[in-house]
Order: structure tokens, then C-alpha cells, then sequence
């Protein structure tokens, strides 16, 4: 009987090694298929074309990142202050304090201003990522680059108002291609930085330029051709932003430092059960999942959104419905698109405002969210509208209205 215990106990050590051997075979092989992927998708980000156009002026060589990041580190000790305390006396109509605050911004961030009018007329705006750690170059707060944009439309407003018209547009189309070139970025946080940039680069003060009398002829025609320049040139999503893929295997040095992991008992350590107590392997099942979903998406490239809403709420489901725990902590790509798709929407009605006090006449440009954008007449003016991610126009906040 003892030699039957012994024996039985050395079967199941001998079972367990088997099991193990194996298990670590399949890990090493998926591992092995991921690396592999991860790196296909580096080199096709590493060479896809970043050439955009210019809005103004002549192109010039080299990259515009380059010239962003140096603007950021010319901005003013006293930026952050400076402009919450614009942001205040406008908000309160004080117009003298906010003209005084707007022109000491403006003074203080010459350089800075120089800098990003430089990095707009580059050739080419190729985010830099250092894909071993995961990181851009030092990657800037969005109050910091919230403040660079917004000091480009003060600076511009104050062209206006000395009678400086010409670089007072080129100034707007500078903050315009900012905004379009944080957009153009295979990581998504970047990414929605920029929509958040081109918010302000094609708000208020930009939309009065369509009113009657507030540019003369040749400025309106160059605000139309930039504006034109970068719709044409738009970075619309192809699929999920894939520098995030890059970004979860390179940027993170497994198992010690992804949400806990290298802990023998954390949460997400015990949800690998499936993969046999794994990260490695249950993070080289998921980069494969999303990889799959990708190629998806793919196929509704440049498609409005009724077909390409469709096809990222598909994803989604997949993704709520993945066994996998790393799929399902996935951040949800329906909002992120959709902003895209609300810059894009913005851009073209603001172009549809300015080609109509240029010509006197409403071009009926395509919705983004639908077929075209609606014009209609109303008492205060044009009404142009997009029918929204909700698809209905009566009620979409997707709304310009302007003066005849």
C-alpha cells in the first residue's frame, strides 16, 4: 500500500511537470507570435507617411513635433495664471482687464509663438514615440498645451484688432493644424489632446471671421483654402490607435508593473486562471483579439458614421463579451470615435460659414455624421447643421448659425 502511495504521488508529480513544460511551451510560442505582431505594427507606424499640407506660407523640412515640444518648453512661467485669469475677466465681460491679460500672454510667448508658426509649416508631423517605454518625448500636460493653443488665438485676435489681417489668419491656421496634428497620433490619450486643441482653434473667435465685414476679400479666400488644406488632409481613424498595442507590451515591463500583476495573489493575477496563472500568455490572447478587431475596422476606413458606428459598436460588444480580462478592461473606442467624427463635423461647418460670406453662397458638404450638412434660413441668420451622431438634426448640437 505505502509503495502504491508513493508510486501515485510520483505519477502526478510527473503529471504536473508534463502539464507545466507544456504550458510554458504554448506560452512561449504565443509570446513568440506577439513580438513578432508588435513589431509589424511598430514598423508600419514607424514608416507611414506624415507628410500633411501646409496651410500657409512655404513648406518647410522637417517635423513639426519637433517644433511643438520645443513651443512648450518657451511657454511663460506665468502662462497657467495668466490665463485663468483672462479666462475669469472675460467670462465676467471685464473687456479692459481681459485685453490687458490677452496682450501680456501674447508679449510673454513671442517666442513660443514663433515656435509653433515654424512647426505648422513643416512637411511633416510624425508623433515621436519611444515605443521601449512607452512614452513620447516628455509627454505635456493638456493644460500645457491648452494654453500654447489658446495664446495662438489671443495673438491672433490681436492682429485683428492693430489691423495686422494677414497674420492674423495665418495665426488662426496655425492653431487649426495644432489641433489636426495632436489628432494624427497612434495614441489615443494623444489624440483626444487634439480634439481638445482644435476646440479652441475653431471656436468663437474664428467662426466671427464669417461675419459680414470682418475680413476683406483676399483673407477670406486664404482662410477658405487652409481650411479646405485640412480637411482634405483630415486623420480620420483606420482602426483602434494602434501605438496602444505597442504601448501595453513595450511600455510595460511584465508581469511586475501592469496594474498589480507581479503580485503572487492580485486580482488580475487570479483572473488568469484560464491561462494557466499567465500574464504573458493571457496578454499575448488579447493582443491577438484586438488585432483581429482591428482588421474589422479597417474595411469602414473614411466611412460616415452610420456604417462606421456600426462596425466600433460591434467591437465593443466583442470586447464586453471577451473572456479575456484584458479585453474587457479595454477603454472604450465608440467616444473616442465619435469625437473624431464631432472635430470633423465642427471644421465643416466653420468652412460652409467662411465659403459663404466668400462667395454668398452655402456649399452643401458631406456630414459626417450623415449625407450633407443641412442649410436652412432662419431669423437670425444661416443655420447649418449636422443631423449629430444621433442622426436627427432637430435635435444634434452639431450647429453653426451666423449673420446674412
Amino acid at each position: 500500500m505505502k509503495h502504491s502511495f508513493i508510486a501515485l504521488g510520483v505519477g502526478l508529480v510527473l503529471i504536473l511537470v508534463w502539464v507545466f513544460n507544456a504550458t510554458e511551451a504554448r506560452v512561449g510560442e504565443a509570446w513568440a507570435e506577439m513580438t513578432e505582431l508588435v513589431d509589424e505594427i511598430q514598423e508600419s507606424i514607424d514608416l507611414a507617411d506624415a507628410t500633411r499640407p501646409v496651410l500657409h506660407g512655404v513648406a518647410l523640412d522637417g517635423n513639426a513635433h519637433l517644433d511643438y515640444q520645443r513651443a512648450l518648453g518657451l511657454l511663460s512661467p506665468e502662462a497657467e495664471a495668466d490665463w485663468i485669469a483672462w479666462s475669469v475677466s472675460s467670462g465676467v465681460g471685464e473687456d479692459s482687464e481681459a485685453a490687458a491679460l490677452r496682450d501680456k500672454l501674447v508679449d510673454e510667448n513671442q517666442a513660443m509663438l514663433a515656435a509653433v508658426s515654424t512647426g505648422a509649416r513643416r512637411g511633416e508631423a510624425r508623433y515621436l514615440v519611444d515605443w521601449e517605454s512607452g512614452l513620447s518625448y516628455r509627454v505635456p500636460q493638456y493644460t500645457s498645451l491648452r494654453n500654447l493653443s489658446t495664446i495662438v488665438i489671443l495673438a491672433a485676435q490681436r492682429d485683428l484688432d492693430e489691423g495686422r489681417e494677414a497674420r492674423a489668419v495665418e495665426r488662426f491656421l496655425d492653431g487649426v493644424q495644432v489641433g489636426r496634428d495632436f489628432i494624427d497620433t497612434p495614441l489615443m490619450f494623444i489624440s483626444m489632446s487634439g480634439c481638445g486643441l482644435l476646440d479652441i482653434s475653431l471656436s468663437d473667435p474664428l467662426v466671427e471671421l464669417s461675419h459680414p465685414g470682418s475680413l476683406s476679400r483676399p483673407s477670406l479666400e486664404r482662410l477658405a483654402h487652409g481650411l479646405l488644406a485640412v480637411d482634405e488632409s483630415f486623420p480620420m481613424p483606420v482602426d483602434a490607435y494602434p501605438g496602444e498595442i505597442i504601448r501595453l507590451v513595450k511600455g510595460i515591463h511584465w508581469p511586475e508593473n501592469f496594474l498589480g500583476g507581479g503580485q503572487p495573489w492580485s486580482d488580475l493575477r487570479l483572473k488568469s486562471w484560464q491561462y494557466g496563472f499567465s500574464l504573458r500568455y493571457m496578454a499575448a490572447k488579447h493582443v491577438g483579439e484586438v488585432t483581429e478587431w482591428n482588421e474589422a475596422l479597417r474595411e469602414t476606413e473614411g466611412s460616415s458614421w452610420p456604417k462606421r458606428g456600426v462596425a466600433v459598436g460591434l467591437r465593443e460588444q466583442a470586447m464586453r463579451e471577451s473572456s479575456n480580462p484584458l479585453s474587457q478592461l479595454q477603454t472604450s473606442l465608440l467616444k473616442v470615435e465619435e469625437a473624431v467624427y464631432e472635430r470633423l463635423t465642427r471644421l465643416r461647418l466653420v468652412r460652409t460659414a467662411i465659403e459663404f460670406r466668400l462667395t454668398g453662397h452655402a456649399p452643401s458638404l458631406e456630414d459626417p455624421f450623415g449625407e450633407r450638412l443641412m442649410i436652412s434660413d432662419v431669423p437670425e441668420g444661416l443655420r447649418i447643421a449636422s443631423c449629430g451622431p444621433g442622426g436627427d438634426f432637430t435635435s444634434s448640437e452639431q450647429v453653426l448659425v451666423i449673420p446674412r
